[in-house]
């Protein structure tokens, strides 16, 4: 029961007045704290079942889902709330679901208020990616039900074919490299709370999908192919945001790096990796739904796109943003003691022990997020002043900033939430 009312009490949020739709948001999110352990399975049409499970891996992206949406609605205008509940619910759905039909049910959801949000051209491109990806997903899906049915995770062998469409539907939605030409122009067309909700949360829902449908179905004759695409994401994604001026698409390939980070730490098959895949997955949602909150309220003070020649010195007029962006952009970067590098780590350590080559060439993907990561920090609020309105707080992101440092300190934390 609680985890149908994590679903239903956002999009009650519809029908509340505007300014205190976040607070049926919020009010899902604490029905979510109260459904650990518990199970919904009614059958539904032939050997589909309505099946929703608060356990694992996805208990701990439903939870940053629920969360993300709450702090997104609160911070966003009133009129793009609507919207934003819609992504949420839809996402929390994807999580916890434990039927691949139900989990595509969700997961063609969330695809309608994203591309209402993101708009123009951008959401052309996204629907093109994300659509065509879904087919091959369904198709993959349809293949796999036949000899293993429906049930969530799959545990049949899947051929080479079946494997491929499958994967080219979670690498679009992630987006993973090479399917990530959408990304950059979708985060920057649409509205910054849009942009943090897609990229925190809705990024993940490809990631749960590997872990759930294809992991157990892989052949170990494809790991190396996989372990070579993380790689090349982790690279291409660090070397493209340092070439970034603009803030918006420094972030967006910025996750395109770490979605392959964790990518590559669920492909190694550790179980180091596996436990710092997931636990990189709930820090990157975190930290990044609040750097995209925080640029979007720059804009704002702009006018205009955030782009790093044209700012400098902001810390003088805007201590409060200046050290919040500097506290999250460490998180972001894996500083000790922040929630960005206890997956880091275990992510390196389970990729060691495949391959010492493979983990070196991840971790450098790891200190260049220290030179595009420090890029921003030191380009807008350092420096001589060049341009400088004062920019506000983002007071709701306080519960991220405590969670970026109390999983910091003990990320046994979430592994309690997510190891079940």
């Amino acid at each position: 029961m609680m985890m149908i009312l994590a679903i239903v009490l956002p999009l009650v949020g519809l029908l509340l007045p505007r300014r205190a739709a976040w607070v049926a948001a919020a009010l899902g999110f604490v029905a979510l704290c109260f459904g650990f352990g518990t199970s919904i399975d009614v059958a539904w049409l032939g050997g589909i079942h309505f099946s929703l499970a608060m356990s694992g891996f996805g208990a701990a992206l439903a939870l940053l889902a629920s969360l993300s949406t709450a702090v997104v609605v609160a911070a966003a205008p009133p009129g793009r709330r609507p919207l934003l509940l819609a992504l949420g619910a839809a996402a929390v759905g994807v999580f916890l679901a434990r039927d691949v039909v139900v989990l595509y049910v969700f997961w063609e959801l969330m695809l309608i208020p994203a591309y209402f949000l993101v708009g123009g051209r951008a959401a052309t491109q996204f629907l093109v990616y994300n659509v065509a990806g879904s087919l091959c997903m369904l198709l993959g899906f349809l293949a796999l039900a036949t000899t293993g049915g429906f049930a969530l995770p799959m545990t049949v062998p899947a051929s080479g074919l079946v494997l491929l469409g499958v994967m080219l539907g979670f690498a679009a939605k992630a987006p993973l490299w090479p399917l990530h030409g959408w990304q950059a122009d979708a985060y920057s067309a649409a509205p910054a709370d849009a942009a943090a909700l897609m990229a925190g949360v809705q990024s993940k829902a490809g990631l749960f999908g590997f872990f759930m449908v294809a992991m157990p179905a892989l052949p170990a004759s494809a790991r190396p192919w996989l372990l070579a695409f993380g790689i090349i994401a982790v690279l291409y994604g660090a070397f493209a945001a340092i070439r970034q001026d603009e803030v918006r698409r420094l972030l967006a390939y910025s996750s395109v790096g770490h979605l392959g980070l964790m990518f590559l730490g669920l492909a190694s098959g550790t179980a180091f990796g596996v436990e710092g895949a997931i636990i990189l997955a709930v820090a990157h949602g975190l930290y990044t739904v609040a750097l995209f909150l925080l640029t979007g309220r720059l804009e704002d003070a702009l006018g205009r796109p955030a782009r790093l020649a044209d700012l400098g010195g902001l810390y003088r007029g805007s201590p409060g943003m200046g050290a919040i962006f500097t506290f999250t952009g460490m998180a972001a970067l894996g500083l000790p003691g922040l929630a960005g590098f206890p997956g880091e780590l275990l992510i390196l350590i389970g990729l060691w022990s495949v391959s010492p080559w493979l983990a070196a060439a991840a971790g450098l993907g790891v200190v260049l997020a220290a030179v595009y990561m420090l890029r921003p920090i030191q380009g807008i609020f350092l420096g001589p002043p060049r341009e400088g309105p004062r920019v506000g707080v983002v007071w709701a992101l306080a519960p991220m900033l405590l969670l970026l440092l109390a999983v910091g300190l003990d990320p046994q934390l979430l592994w309690g939430v997510a190891h079940p």
